[in-house]
């Protein structure tokens, strides 16, 4: 499992990975799976800052836990001006993959 540290020292050499950047809060599956496939897997700390700035142009996947969460990083990406390549976060109500995750609650009322 790698950190931000990790993933902030690649970006300071200039290099990127090419296959997505795996974000999750708990490592279990599927990210463990990604890793073992050569994504790169961060694990993050809710409740640590989130340093958006390393996702910039790169694929994103995200497995936080819930949509709020998802959504929060959207949105802190957004007002930092981050973008990446690819945005996709793992909706675990819904079991599918969400570019633009919105709150499980505000999902269902539109369904």
């Amino acid at each position: 499992m790698n950190t931000w540290a990790d993933l902030r020292a690649i970006r300071q050499q200039g290099l990127k990975p090419s296959l997505p950047v795996v974000v999750t809060t708990d490592g279990k599956r599927p990210a463990s799976l990604l890793a073992e496939e050569g994504c790169l897997v961060v694990k993050h700390q809710p409740g640590e800052q989130f340093p958006a700035e390393l996702l910039e142009g790169l694929r994103v996947w995200l497995f936080v836990g819930n949509c709020d969460r998802s959504q929060r990083v959207q949105m802190l990406m957004a007002s930092k001006g981050v973008k990446p390549a690819e945005f996709n976060a793992w909706c675990e109500c819904s079991k599918r993959f969400d570019s633009s995750p919105v709150c499980c609650k505000v999902a269902h009322e539109w369904q």
